[in-house]
């Protein structure tokens, strides 16, 4: 799929009803982010952010946006030539597993320690997106690990996604819903699904997403949706060989947003890290080579991912690599990384 392409000198942003109460999940008692919404909920209805608008249905299959935007005058630096402003703040969140209320403590925690506004985020995969019992039982998911999780309050109004959520899939989601959506779209106010395989552009950024892990019998088929009730339900958390091919064709991207590790993570001298992982062993049994080509085609400067539940640094080739923890982990789930008008980005520590 293609979104339509935001600059930061167009953030467009849907107004309130008059009179109406922005509806916001209740952050736990005693958390850094009860302070952050305190100080900053009257202002942080009318801040900017880089929104898909109209247009935007074309390029995202056939779903149809819920929300038109109002252009809004940015406060930062624009460069013509690069389509970013100086200060693009992208966040990227780890395996979020329906903790929805979570992820936006954690995201609001960050801004008020930082005070500074984060842009718009991209989530890993395993965002598990339930609205309802029906949507989970269609995810593939240990029986001790079947919980709705909160999404439901934002797709019933009753919560909100203050920023542009970008996420792309993992291997337990509720394919059921999602796989309506094969190419992508807005599947609640401000949260967007890239699809099985996907690209976008935001504020001047070009980021492409691949939905699932690999798995070798999986990669000529995949069941149709209509089986879902009668397949295994892993069988629709894998990526097809097809969906590979497609996302390496895109050329080039700044960020690559994968849900697993590719080949090549784990650089010689992190060996020591692997004692506290629970998948492997050996840095050559870590990642996806399929992964690894994606990432050997496109060269982006950013390759983030999830899926480990561990928090991770190094380079593949001239691609930086982040690997965010589980939600549950806090501050380990969350990587911030400012994009410069020089073309750099730079994570924020």
């Amino acid at each position: 799929m293609e979104l339509i392409h935001h600059r930061r000198d167009e953030r467009p942003h849907a107004p309130e009803p008059a009179g109406a109460a922005r509806a916001r999940p209740a952050p736990r008692a005693g958390s850094p982010a009860m302070d952050a919404r305190l100080l900053r909920r009257s202002g942080a209805a009318s801040r900017g952010r880089p929104q898909p608008t109209g247009a935007v249905s074309d390029q995202l299959g056939s779903s149809t946006p819920r929300r038109a935007g109002t252009a809004v005058e940015p406060a930062f630096l624009y460069n013509a030539r690069t389509g970013m402003t100086s200060s693009t703040l992208v966040a990227v969140v780890g395996d979020v597993h329906g903790a929805m209320h979570s992820m936006v403590e954690l995201l609001d925690a960050w801004e008020h320690r930082h005070r500074r506004h984060i842009d718009f985020v991209l989530q890993v995969g395993d965002f598990e997106p339930h609205r309802h019992e029906d949507d989970l039982a269609t995810a593939s998911l240990p029986q001790k690990y079947r919980d709705l999780g909160d999404f439901w309050a934002f797709d019933q109004g009753m919560a909100s996604f203050e920023w542009p959520i970008y996420f792309i899939g993992g291997n337990h989601e509720p394919y059921g819903f999602l796989d309506q959506f094969p190419r992508g779209g807005e599947i609640a106010p401000n949260c967007y699904y890239l699809g099985r395989v996907g690209r976008v552009e935001v504020a001047g950024l070009r980021v492409v997403g691949l939905s699932g892990i690999y798995s070798e019998g999986a990669l000529a088929w995949r069941p149709p949706l209509r089986e879902i009730k009668s397949q295994k339900k892993k069988l629709f958390a894998y990526y097809t060989e097809d969906e590979v091919m497609k996302a390496a064709s895109y050329g080039s991207c700044d960020i690559l947003v994968l849900h697993e590790w590719p080949r090549g993570a784990i650089e010689p001298e992190q060996e020591a890290e692997l004692a506290g992982m629970r998948r492997a062993h050996r840095p050559e049994e870590v990642g996806s080579e399929l992964a690894r080509l994606v990432v050997d085609s496109l060269r982006p400067k950013l390759v983030v991912a999830g899926h480990m539940h561990w928090r991770h640094r190094s380079r593949i080739g001239p691609s930086a690599f982040a690997a965010m923890g589980h939600i549950d982990t806090g501050k380990d789930a969350l990587g911030v990384f400012e994009a410069r008008a020089d073309g750099s980005i730079v994570e924020i520590e």
